[in-house]
């Protein structure tokens, strides 16, 4: 979801305004009516939400260290502990997807009108990112920290891809819900939605990588933290910001130079029916005055 509340330059987006608004889910200072360069907004974008990120990664951790001692009382067997975390991965992974569709389709008809593009966008966008986040970049945290991971990407799996469509489907229908009833200012609900969003994507990323291969996670878990929130806050940031903006932008652009052909084109056309009636006026009047 769009964190902050920041104005990007619109060029003709906007006659009377220097900039689009966003509207803001953190609950910081608005920065309205100020022009920001693309770097400098996701720089503000990037701090506002690493106390989410943070705050998520350490609620995950206090998550799974309180499987892991009910494991332990338990005395259940290795094979149903990996059984269940593989579970747990699959509900907040739908999760993720669920929340990542909202903010993508909000941040996108912020910019465009477009609806086709926007669905489109707003579904495969997040799935595509979710699947980043969620599973390739925890498999490659755990590689670089010496375990062996397993890959498991859900686009392969036809149950798996059937459940990531409907839960994307259910969150581009929120999302419209919200749109078309305009909430624009967020307070608690916003900042709510925006925090279960960064913590699906962080309990995820770890029931992935306890539950493909990642052992023994207590020993190292300062390098994991930073490996987690890089793999939490850089996908969150694509998802939410750069994708959406970047394709609502290009379609308005060619929106644009369609828009500009055509009336350039209307206007030679007329130029040259109006040089037609004038160069046949001319010669009537030739012909009159020879006659």
């Amino acid at each position: 979801m769009g964190c902050c509340h920041h104005d990007f330059s619109s060029g003709n987006e906007d006659k009377k305004s220097s900039g689009v608004s966003i509207p803001c889910a953190c609950g910081h200072a608005s920065t309205l009516g100020k022009k920001q360069s693309l770097m400098r907004v996701l720089w503000a974008e990037l701090l506002c939400h690493l106390p989410y990120t943070v705050l998520s990664v350490i609620c995950g951790f206090v998550v799974i260290s309180a499987c892991d001692f009910l494991v332990l009382l338990s005395g259940h067997t290795t094979s149903h502990v990996v059984h269940g975390y593989h579970m747990l991965f699959h509900v907040f992974h739908y999760m993720h997807i669920l929340f990542a569709v909202i903010g993508s389709h909000i941040m996108f008809m912020r910019f465009s009108k477009h609806y086709v593009v926007g669905y489109a966008v707003s579904i495969f966008g997040p799935m595509v990112l979710c699947t980043i986040s969620d599973v390739i970049l925890p498999a490659a945290s755990g590689v670089l920290l010496g375990m062996p991971m397993d890959m498991h990407i859900c686009f392969f799996y036809p149950l798996d891809f059937l459940n990531m469509v409907i839960f994307a489907i259910i969150g581009l229908c929120c999302a419209y819900a919200l749109e078309r009833e305009r909430v624009r200012q967020y307070s608690l609900y916003g900042i709510g939605m925006h925090f279960f969003h960064i913590l699906s994507s962080a309990l995820a990323a770890l029931f992935y990588m306890v539950s493909f291969g990642f052992e023994g996670w207590v020993t190292i878990m300062g390098p994991m933290f930073l490996f987690l929130m890089l793999s939490v806050i850089v996908p969150c940031l694509f998802s939410d910001i750069i994708v959406p903006v970047f394709a609502a932008r290009q379609i308005e652009k060619r929106s644009i130079t369609k828009t500009t052909k055509k009336c350039t084109s209307t206007y030679q056309s007329e130029s040259a029916i109006n040089d037609q009636i004038g160069v046949s006026q001319n010669g009537e009047r030739h012909n009159k005055e020879e006659s």
